[in-house]
């Protein structure tokens, strides 16, 4: 056989929506991906191959977040993380101690740091994405980067002849709102995305009625 790996012999391969034959989610749980071929030449018997899937759709959970300090003048940081029950395990997580990040393993569950802290927040993921956080203390050290991994406004000026980008990469599935707004703070166009992990809009451009000035764009995520 031969194999045809670009141009016009790509193949996307299969891709099931997570949906039943009704069209409905399938609950979580572990489920089989079954391939079954017959290579095209005479004699050739059928070929048969299983891939495990598990569907988890629950963010694993940190609570109990706790500060106290040593005998050596020093403060330790603890918390509960856990996944669900059949799911599908943590692969990572992140903490921010004020608003700074701080590396960590995981599964680990404290952190000793020098000062006192005004705010914790602690960020687990698991392997099939879900992501949720957890603060302590001041929740005024909440920030995008909770929700984003990337968040990129064209730099340049903007006319009819070179339009500008607009692209937000969440850490999960978000529904997004974004607003543009014209320099006297008047909404002039919105876009919403529902339940993706990227908004993309490729070429933004102002009508011929818009004045020149600098625009704000404002995203609203959930």
């Amino acid at each position: 056989k031969n194999i045809m790996s670009n141009g016009e012999f790509v193949w996307g391969g299969y891709i099931w929506n997570l949906k039943s034959d009704d069209g409905k989610y399938v609950p979580d749980g572990k489920y089989q991906f079954i391939m079954e071929s017959t290579l095209d030449f005479e004699g050739a018997r059928p070929q048969k191959v299983k891939m495990p899937i598990n569907i988890d759709s629950v963010a694993p959970k940190a609570e109990n977040i706790q500060v106290n300090k040593t005998p050596e003048n020093k403060y330790l940081i603890s918390w509960d993380m856990t996944d669900n029950a059949g799911g599908s395990g943590l692969t990572k997580s992140m903490v921010y101690v004020d608003g700074i990040y701080k590396p960590i393993s995981a599964t680990q569950s404290s952190l000793l740091v020098n000062a006192e802290p005004k705010s914790v927040i602690v960020v687990p993921f698991d392997w099939a994405g879900n992501v949720t956080y957890e603060i302590f203390g001041d929740r005024s050290y909440v920030n995008q980067w909770l929700f984003l991994s990337a968040w990129d406004v064209w730099g340049r000026p903007i006319t009819q002849q070179e339009p500008g980008h607009i692209l937000g990469i969440g850490l999960k599935k978000l529904n997004w709102t974004i607003t543009i707004e014209d320099p006297t703070g008047k909404v002039v166009d919105t876009f919403k995305f529902a339940n993706t992990e990227t908004a993309y809009i490729k070429d933004w451009k102002p009508s011929t009625d818009l004045p020149s000035g600098k625009y704000k764009v404002i995203a609203e995520i959930e």
